[in-house]
């Protein structure tokens, strides 16, 4: 991804990054933006590594297996990233960051609705340029119907085709 100067991203993005690039671009702008006093607020953004896709390599250095993470309170499916400071009727922001063409799972849709249905602002976002409108637009706070509907539009037509998926394969299994 990009440097990120006076707040922008700059510079000639892959056209495939992976998240954790995507992360990085924008964990480098809530850096400066917390740094400049501009949105102090996101010195407390921060991500959670959850349930991420471990290739073999990682795996194998990992000093865990798969059985202990989950023991240890992994959660498949959680949201990407926290930012725990409310605004308006949100108790705080959840975003779950997808590369441009990524796909939702199951989990992470049942884990948007929870958030959603407890009251915090979720969401999910591809790419580093789309979390960070989503971020701005929810710190600044100013007009929350059209953030309401920002985020059905960001969220809602996936977590739809999954809940589809999820009944479907609730149905599949009662079949059985």
């Amino acid at each position: 991804m990009g440097d990120v100067k006076n707040g922008k991203i700059s510079g000639n993005p892959k056209l495939d990054p992976h998240e954790s690039e995507e992360q990085s671009t924008l964990f480098e702008w809530a850096g400066y933006m917390s740094a400049t006093g501009k949105y102090p607020e996101l010195k407390w953004l921060f991500h959670v590594p959850n349930g991420g896709k471990r290739d073999k390599v990682t795996a194998a250095k990992s000093k865990f297996s798969e059985a202990e993470f989950m023991a240890a309170g992994v959660k498949p499916g959680a949201p990407d990233i926290f930012l725990d400071c409310p605004r308006g009727a949100y108790h705080g922001l959840r975003i779950e960051l997808k590369i441009k063409g990524g796909r939702l799972s199951e989990n992470q849709a049942e884990w948007i609705r929870y958030y959603q249905e407890q009251c915090y602002a979720a969401v999910v976002c591809y790419g580093a340029d789309e979390a960070i409108a989503v971020i701005e637009k929810y710190l600044r706070g100013t007009n929350w119907d059209l953030f309401q509907k920002d985020l059905n539009i960001i969220s809602q037509s996936e977590i739809y085709s999954s809940r589809r998926s999820i009944v479907k394969n609730q149905k599949n299994s009662r079949d059985k």
